[in-house]
């Protein structure tokens, strides 16, 4: 079904005043926030996107499967996994985390561990400001220590005017009411909770997709955002905040306009 609500979120800028009762206003309101820093390079970011964009399309990505136990490397599209969605999602993923030791790129690594830094401090203060709110105690070392950050670099590939594989090809068009302007119940990424702490989606340029489930009606998360900051609560932090903060249901849809199908959707997500 389409969605005719748009949440505007205020924009909240980390080292002004009162940011951090701004931010736990937002996230206790919807699970979300967005935030703007000085300490994230967005120039940077868009050269990472750049960068792993072509390392998506060169063939390199197969060269290193996903491990699990290291919890990194390259995940395909998924399907037939989630049986209510029959899809878990029109995504191809890089896992990164502060362990890896992959044999690519120099230049790829050296950029991707700025970022990784970079958003590996800011969400350490945005942490504090949450487990401080709702008067938690916890284990720094057992919530950041080795392997237990993860960076996810994501390609949604464009709809049209490319080889889909055969499957996605069946999941998009295999009813009467799937049209390039009509994917009703189809989504990039299905309806899901992260089951992180807390989650990070560094946007550089605006992207269009992101939806979340607020007061019990699917809201789009307003496509303008541009060198900021997307912030959601996973089920992790509902857990040792005794429910005072909610992990929010969110999923990423199918865009229905042409322009929009015909492109390949770079994003990032930062997980502790």
């Amino acid at each position: 079904m389409s969605t005719e609500i748009t949440l505007n979120f205020p924009t909240i800028y980390l080292e002004k005043n009162k940011a951090k009762d701004l931010f736990i206003e937002s996230i206790v309101s919807t699970g979300f926030a967005i935030v703007k820093t000085v300490n994230l390079d967005f120039i940077l970011l868009q050269e990472l996107y750049r960068m792993w964009y072509d390392f998506f399309l060169n063939g390199e990505k197969d060269k290193h499967p996903y491990t699990e136990s290291l919890n990194e490397g390259y995940h395909p599209y998924a399907l037939n996994i989630n049986e209510k969605f029959k899809i878990i999602g029109l995504v191809e993923s890089f896992y990164y985390n502060n362990c890896s030791k992959l044999d690519i790129d120099e230049n790829l690594i050296k950029i991707t561990n700025a970022i990784y830094d970079q958003l590996l401090c800011i969400t350490k203060k945005l942490f504090l400001w949450l487990v401080n709110a709702c008067n938690t105690e916890v284990n720094m070392l057992q919530v950041f220590g080795l392997s237990k950050t993860c960076y996810r670099v994501m390609h949604c590939p464009p709809i049209i005017g490319t080889n889909l594989d055969k499957e996605i090809e069946k999941y998009l068009f295999n009813d009467t009411s799937s049209t390039y302007t009509s994917f009703e119940n189809k989504f990039r990424l299905p309806p899901h909770k992260d089951y992180s702490y807390l989650t990070l989606l560094p946007r550089s340029k605006a992207i269009t997709g992101l939806e979340i489930l607020y007061n019990g009606e699917w809201a789009k998360v307003s496509d303008e955002i541009s060198d900021g900051i997307i912030v959601n609560i996973g089920n992790k932090m509902q857990l040792i905040s005794h429910g005072f903060f909610k992990s929010t249901m969110h999923r990423v849809s199918i865009p229905c306009n042409y322009e929009e199908l015909n492109k390949s959707r770079m994003s990032s997500a930062f997980f502790i």
